[in-house]
């Protein structure tokens, strides 16, 4: 198992290539599900480009018309998939 550090409001995200993956947190105080906020995945301006996934950006954080170098479609869940990007999730 390895194990990251993620300071306290730091964007992150994953991609995992395997039928089953466990990630867990650790919080610094209890969870309230109302505080949890999140972004666009594929939000052309944080400029992440996600290996081995193909398509180009269709405006929004639907996983639709994406796909795997593989083939396989991105298994997405709903709330990833209506997230805003950057500039509308944050106000700088």
């Amino acid at each position: 198992m390895k194990q990251f550090y993620i300071s306290e409001g730091f964007v992150h995200g994953f991609l995992v290539f395997f039928d089953v993956a466990e990630f867990g947190y650790k919080y610094i105080d209890f969870y309230h599900p109302g505080d949890e906020s999140g972004m666009a995945w594929n939000d052309l301006e944080i400029g992440i480009k996600w290996l081995s996934v193909v398509a180009e950006y269709q405006g929004t954080a639907s996983a639709e018309g994406y796909r795997l170098e593989s083939g396989e479609s991105l298994n997405l869940n709903d709330k990833d998939q209506k997230r805003l990007g950057l500039k509308d999730t944050f106000k700088f």
